[in-house]
C-alpha cells in the first residue's frame, strides 16, 4: 500500500484502483510484441557402438614432484593412461565400481593381484576421473578417467599395468556381452612403445608413437589435486623473449631458485597479489641462454614433467625467437596450447 497517500486512504472505495498499483491496459490498446523463437536443443545420445581411445603419456621422470606417496623416493617415474570411449553403453561409465568389481573376481583366480582401487593405489596405480573443478581452465573434460602409473621403468611398471587393463577389458566385453566387441586404439606419445605381444583382448589397433594424440594430456586431471604448471612463452623483440611460469610451481621452489629463477609479484597492496616465477629477457642468439631454458626444462628444474606451454603474443616469422620456440616444440614433456 505504499503508493496510496493518506488522504486517498480516508476516501476508501473512490482509490481502489490506486491500491492495486497502476492502470492496466485494455487488450485491444495494446501492441504484442513477437517473443524471439527458442532455439530447439536435443540431447545427443551416445551411439551404441565406437572405439575405445587409450592414450599414453610420459608425465614426470620425478613422480614425487607431483605425487606426494613418492616425494621421498628418486627415480620413480610417472605416466597418464587416458581411456574415452564415446559410446552407450561405455566401458568408462562406473568404472570405480566396475573395476573394483574386476579386482575382487581376478584375485580369486590370482592371489597376488590388488582386490580394491585402493589397495591399487598402494603399489603405484591410482585412477582419477576428472570432476567438473577446473581452476585454472585448462580443459579438464568431466568423467574423463586417466589411470595413473609410478614405477622405476617403462620396461616393467607400465607393461604390467597394461597386463591388468587387457585383462580389464576381456572382462567388460564379457560383461556387456555384444555382438560386436568395441575396438581399442592405443595412442602413445612420442618416446613410449606400447608392446601388445602377449596381450589377450582380440581387438587392438596400434597407432604410432607420435606428438599429437586424440585425448590431450591435460583433458584429465591431475594424480594430484587441480592445479598445473603453465609456462608462458612472450616474445619481446625478434631475440628477445621471456619466460612466465605460473601455477603449481612450489614443489620445483628450491630448484628454481638454484637455477636462478625468481619469485614474483603483480599487483598492488589493495589487489589480489598473483604469483609467479620468471625468466626475463632472455636472448635466445645465446646458446648458453638457450641451454639454461632446455636445462630448466630438463634435468635441473622440471626432471621433463609435462608443462603446459602457452605462446602468449604471435612470433615474428623467421625471427631468433620463433626458431627457438619452434626447438622447444620437438621436447616431448612440452605440451603447446594451439
Amino acid at each position: 500500500m505504499g503508493n496510496v497517500t493518506a488522504g486517498a486512504a480516508k476516501r476508501g472505495g473512490e482509490t481502489q484502483a490506486a491500491r492495486v498499483g497502476p492502470k492496466v491496459p485494455k487488450a485491444n490498446e495494446v501492441t504484442v510484441i513477437e517473443l524471439p523463437k527458442q532455439a530447439t536443443t536435443t540431447a545427443q545420445r551416445q551411439p551404441g557402438f565406437a572405439p575405445v581411445t587409450v592414450c599414453i603419456y610420459k608425465v614426470t621422470d620425478e613422480a614425487g614432484d607431483v605425487w606426494s606417496v613418492y616425494e621421498s623416493q628418486a627415480g620413480v617415474q610417472l605416466w597418464q593412461v587416458q581411456i574415452c570411449h564415446n559410446a552407450r553403453p561405455s566401458i568408462t561409465f562406473g568404472i570405480v565400481d566396475s573395476f573394483n568389481d574386476f579386482l575382487k573376481q581376478a584375485h580369486e583366480t590370482d592371489n597376488a593381484l590388488p582386490t580394491t582401487l585402493m589397495d591399487l593405489r598402494d603399489v603405484g596405480i591410482n585412477l582419477i576421473v576428472s570432476d567438473k573443478n577446473d581452476p585454472d581452465e585448462v580443459g579438464f573434460e568431466q568423467w574423463r578417467v586417466a589411470f595413473y602409473v609410478a614405477g622405476t621403468s617403462e620396461a616393467n611398471s607400465l607393461k604390467n599395468f597394461f597386463f591388468l587393463l587387457d585383462d580389464f577389458f576381456v572382462y567388460k566385453e564379457k560383461a556387456m556381452a555384444h555382438e560386436k566387441p568395441f575396438v581399442v586404439h592405443l595412442h602413445p606419445h612420442i618416446g613410449i612403445t606400447i608392446d601388445d605381444a602377449d596381450l589377450q583382448y582380440e581387438h587392438y589397433v596400434n597407432n604410432e608413437a607420435t606428438t599429437k594424440l586424440p585425448l590431450g594430456i591435460f583433458n584429465a586431471q591431475p594424480v594430484s589435486g587441480k592445479h598445473v604448471l603453465t609456462m608462458h612463452i612472450q616474445p619481446e623483440s625478434a631475440k628477445i623473449m621471456s619466460i612466465v611460469l605460473v601455477g603449481k610451481s612450489w614443489a620445483f621452489r628450491s630448484r628454481l631458485d638454484l637455477h636462478g629463477v625468481p619469485g614474483a609479484y603483480t599487483g598492488g597492496e589493495q589487489e589480489k597479489r598473483f604469483y609467479c616465477r620468471m625468466m626475463k629477457s632472455i636472448d635466445v642468439s645465446d646458446g648458453a641462454q638457450q641451454d639454461r631454458v632446455r636445462s630448466m626444462i630438463g634435468d635441473s628444474v622440471f626432471k621433463n614433467m609435462a608443462l603446459r606451454v602457452v605462446v602468449d603474443s604471435e612470433l615474428e616469422t623467421d625471427s631468433k625467437v620463433a626458431g627457438f620456440v619452434q626447438q622447444l616444440r620437438t621436447i616431448p614433456s612440452l605440451h603447446f596450447c594451439d
